[in-house]
């Protein structure tokens, strides 16, 4: 009989694993406590994941979609008897916020996963409740989850909680698919048509918004000297300012945007090309400041990629080993981002970088073997 609840807004691929293993060595049943806005690919994959899930869950109704992960079942927690531990997701979610303090009244025991590692006090209403979060983790929490090591750092730091409280279990995700050889040879064959060169073929995949630094980038591009062709895949609402950047610069015929693309397209954009970029940039004004982790950074080096990021992304602390699986510059620096591509890009025409190593540094960090230790010996405790 399950006595442990994990409440998470939604499963996604990268999280069906680990929720299973849970669902199945731990008897973790789970709520999922979000519903997404509007119908996409994105509620379409998560409907089909849950039809897939090998546990028991259930999947909340919101009181409002302008307040997130909300609902009875959230409220109804300290009368359900036989949960004796609760996980929540992140430590500034509502549910965390309401519930933590009636919950240990009732004598149940509060655990955290969390990918968090810089708190937002620029935001006015994260701000306000800094003293109130750092109260509930002190006095309240039980143990800690974090996906990375500078989650674990900002835990023991700035929450000052004690060490044997917080495990460490790396954000992990299966491999790609690549076994549809007619969208790989489509793919191939639309990256080749931009290529007027035989210059390395550079990734940038994901949202195009402001925080993830494509701006940065394209300004850190014109200075450099070394030929190169940048594939941007993805769409948002920083597009059209970055399209016009590339212009205004003169990287039109070395900059080319490629729209977005659907999810089992990813692993032959990878493979397409010969290096992934990710060069978020820290955002202080915005509830979005950082790249919490970067999953993107694992899709590309399980396909034996390297990579160019920065230091606003929370995976390239733990993934990338300078010269060996990467580069990490400096966030928001197009300076120093520049002196790196000059690197990077040396790397991939001499390849210096070793596929094999780039794949093993991978799968040695981000397992879900170890995934499952760290919450076995957070729920013994």
């Amino acid at each position: 009989m399950s006595e442990t609840i994990y409440l998470h807004p939604n499963i996604r691929v990268y999280r069906k694993e680990i929720f299973e293993k849970l669902a199945s060595e731990c008897n973790v049943d789970f709520a999922f406590t979000g519903v997404p806005k509007f119908e996409s690919h994105i509620s379409n994959e998560i409907s089909q994941l849950q039809s897939e899930f090998q546990g028991d869950f259930v999947q909340c109704k919101e009181f409002n979609i302008s307040i997130r992960n909300l609902s009875w079942f959230i409220f109804s927690l300290p009368f359900r008897r036989k949960y004796k531990n609760v996980i929540f997701s992140c430590c500034l979610s509502f549910p965390f916020l309401l519930m933590a303090i009636p919950l240990k009244i009732v004598g149940k025991r509060i655990y955290i996963f969390d990918e968090l590692w810089r708190y937002p006090q620029e935001v006015k209403k994260f701000g306000c409740l800094s003293f109130f979060v750092k109260f509930l983790i002190k006095y309240f929490v039980d143990g800690v989850v974090t996906a990375g090591s500078k989650a674990q750092s900002f835990y023991r730091e700035y929450f000052d909680l004690p060490e044997n409280k917080i495990h460490v279990a790396f954000n992990t995700t299966v491999n790609p698919p690549k076994n549809d050889q007619v969208v790989k040879v489509r793919i191939k064959e639309r990256i080749d048509s931009f290529c007027q060169n035989k210059s390395p073929k550079i990734l940038y995949l994901g949202r195009i918004v402001e925080y993830k630094g494509l701006d940065i980038l394209i300004k850190s591009l014109a200075k450099i000297n070394s030929d190169f062709n940048l594939f941007v895949v993805g769409d948002g609402d920083f597009r059209e300012e970055a399209e016009c950047l590339v212009l205004q610069l003169g990287l039109s015929e070395k900059v080319f945007f490629l729209g977005a693309c659907l999810s089992n397209e990813s692993a032959y954009y990878y493979e397409a090309t010969d290096g992934f970029i990710l060069p978020t940039k820290f955002l202080l004004s915005e509830p979005v400041q950082i790249e919490s982790w970067g999953f993107t950074i694992n899709e590309a080096m399980a396909m034996g990629k390297p990579v160019l990021s920065t230091t606003a992304v929370g995976s390239a602390y733990d993934l990338i080993i300078d010269n060996k699986t990467g580069y990490v510059a400096k966030a928001g620096c197009v300076t120093d981002l520049a002196t790196k591509l000059t690197q990077f890009i040396y790397g991939l025409e001499n390849n210096t970088f070793n596929s094999d190593d780039i794949t093993n540094h991978l799968h040695n960090t981000c397992n879900y073997e170890s995934n499952m230790a760290a919450y076995k010996s957070m729920l013994i405790k």
